[in-house]
């Protein structure tokens, strides 16, 4: 013991004490044991399946979910399908969800969006096959792999008299756009999408063969678009040599600016001085609606700007004659082309909307064009220029008697405008037609058999049913009763039986004598119908007319049908020409070998899976 070691003690203890010796090297046998195992769950706890769990199943929920939404982010953000290949959207996804593994691309572009697909087209089919009327707007375009396509979209008006839009399909047209074959393409969409409207009204640029596939399709009616018959008024215009002159001036200055990183540099300092920040100059696209218009006028609101610029000393050294400022001459000239065409943007603007009613405000918008562009002694000889030439463009189109007639009805039956913009005879003869129309049926304007049109002024339930009214002029034997009549009678047994006294027997005959009094014929009806119309006033611009007939369809069911079919019809082939803007995301250089089945698949997704 003396040498401070513990031999000694513990020979000892397992001499004289043996059980003290046992339960000291159980103790430390099991402490050892213990340090060992919680050494072993400690490495263990380090793996990352130990800390995350297993991966998930392919077709499990949480699995699906991520991958559908990885579907719609594609889609809806017009991403390549390769993207779910990139080492970064792997790492973010490996962040987001470590149990989560990622498909290979092929199943996005083979499985996954074409499912997509047949489940937004499926509500498409049920809610075309809920419209009264569809009417259809087309329009072809070229990808940068140079394959041609033509898009086909559709409009209607639910029963909840909502207008609905939808891009039906963007199909390769590798053949010649002839009529012929563009007619071949609409009418194999109208098979497609199940499109009961025999020869749905067809909305189009003003193309030669365009025309000519409307007239093949017998679409009743074909309207050309719009806004791009304003805008061949205006190229026109834009055409003549002193309004070219001026668009030349700009155009180099513009691009002198979009070239050199200095100017632009300088012109965005001195923008910012006036107060006019993040405004650029712009350059106009031919092929591009009133791109002219706003690159002159961006440029005579940044004029004090791009002046100071082009006189500052790093810049005025390097410009030429070409690229200076127009002189105050040229400034004036510039200005008469705004004012001019002014009106033609904000029309095109107008009528591009897809959540209103636009074809009923062809005749009102052409007889402001003609009010604007109608010559006056103040005009200057550029001004007068710019006006003969949009209005002797104007002047050619929508000029058939049969197309007028229908651009009236449709003007008549928006409660915006009703007669405002027609004379009066034009007024009487369109009402006529509407008459002649609902008489005869050709309007396919149906009242149900099991429907009642209250007269105008009648008192409406909260929540009618509109059977028609018996013909009273033969009054049907007993055994030709009909089940509609027997439970009326029954209803109004059931309402007398709740009653007492005097009140029950006077009622029960008012009540009877009121439904024998009333009838009336469908000429009648029509006549009513029209008479109490004209005492409707209009409602403002702003208001949406849609919303009006939903009030009022029950009072005029007959002129209601009649506005269903008409109304839904837009004034423009824009809704195709959107597709453009799309497809040439999503068919950029990146994914121009895209199949053309995929371009349509992805362009149908992206305009309707909201539905």
């Amino acid at each position: 013991m003396s040498g401070g070691g513990t031999s000694n003690l513990r020979t000892h203890i397992d001499r004289r004490h043996p059980n003290l010796s046992r339960a000291t090297k159980s103790s430390t046998s099991k402490a050892t044991d213990e340090e060992d195992e919680t050494k072993h769950v400690a490495k263990k706890q380090k793996t990352l399946d130990g800390m995350i769990g297993s991966k998930y199943l392919f077709n499990s929920d949480r699995a699906m979910c991520i991958t559908r939404s990885i579907g719609k982010y594609i889609i809806d953000d017009i991403r390549p399908v390769s993207v779910v290949e990139g080492t970064g959207f792997k790492k973010m996804i490996m962040t987001l969800d470590p149990r989560y593994t990622i498909p290979g691309q092929t199943y996005f572009s083979q499985t996954l969006i074409p499912n997509m697909y047949q489940e937004t087209a499926v509500r498409v089919k049920s809610s075309l096959s809920n419209a009264k009327t569809v009417a259809l707007t087309t329009d072809g375009w070229t990808s940068r792999a140079h394959m041609s396509y033509i898009t086909v979209t559709s409009a209607h008006i639910t029963p909840e008299w909502k207008l609905e839009n939808f891009v039906l399909q963007t199909r390769s047209m590798p053949e010649s756009h002839t009529g012929l074959n563009i007619a071949n393409v609409v009418r194999d969409a109208k098979s497609e999408w199940c499109i009961t409207t025999p020869t749905p009204p067809l909305v189009s640029d003003n193309a030669a063969n365009m025309t000519v596939g409307a007239r093949e399709l017998g679409s009743q009616p074909h309207i050309g678009c719009f806004p791009h018959t304003l805008n061949l008024g205006a190229q026109k215009a834009l055409k003549m040599t002193s309004v070219s002159r001026i668009l030349g001036r700009v155009q180099k200055l513009v691009g002198y600016f979009h070239r050199s990183t200095t100017a632009a540099a300088v012109l965005s300092a001195k923008t910012n001085l006036l107060g006019m920040k993040n405004l650029k100059l712009t350059c106009d696209v031919p092929t591009r609606w009133n791109s002219a218009a706003d690159m002159l006028e961006r440029y005579l609101k940044l004029q004090p700007a791009v002046y100071a610029t082009l006189l500052s000393p790093e810049i005025s050294r390097h410009i030429d004659h070409e690229t200076s400022m127009l002189n105050e001459a040229d400034t004036k000239l510039a200005e008469d082309i705004v004012k001019c065409l002014y009106l033609l943007k904000a029309i095109t603007e107008a009528v591009c909307t897809e959540s209103m009613p636009t074809v009923s405000a062809n005749i009102p918008l052409i007889q402001k064009v003609q009010q604007n562009m109608a010559l006056i002694g103040t005009d200057s000889p550029m001004s007068r220029s710019i006006k003969e030439a949009v209005l002797s463009d104007l002047n050619t189109r929508y000029t058939s008697e049969e197309l007028q007639n229908f651009l009236s009805e449709c003007t008549l039956l928006d409660p915006r405008f009703k007669t405002t913009y027609l004379t009066p005879e034009a007024m009487e003869n369109t009402y006529h037609r509407l008459a002649l129309l609902l008489q005869s049926g050709d309007g396919k304007v149906h009242v149900q058999a099991d429907t009642q049109v209250p007269t105008p002024g009648q008192h409406i339930p909260p929540h009618p049913v509109l059977p028609e009214r018996p013909n009273t002029s033969q009054s049907p034997s007993p055994t030709e009763t009909s089940d509609e009549e027997n439970a009326a009678k029954c209803q109004r047994s059931s309402d007398f039986s709740k009653k007492v006294g005097l009140a029950a027997i006077f009622d029960f005959e008012n009540v009877e004598e009121a439904t024998a009094a009333k009838p009336m014929s469908l000429q009648e009806k029509i006549e009513e119908e029209i008479k109490q119309y004209k005492l409707m006033n209009q409602i403002s611009i702003e208001s949406n007319a849609l919303d009006w007939w939903k009030k009022n369809c029950i009072q005029f069911p007959l002129l209601a049908s009649v506005a269903k079919q008409r109304l839904c019809i837009p004034a423009t082939s824009v809704p195709a020409e959107r597709v453009f803007s799309s497809a040439g995301d999503i068919v950029t250089a990146q994914r121009a070998s895209l199949a053309p089945e995929l371009v349509d698949m992805l362009l149908f997704c992206k305009k309707n899976c909201d539905l």
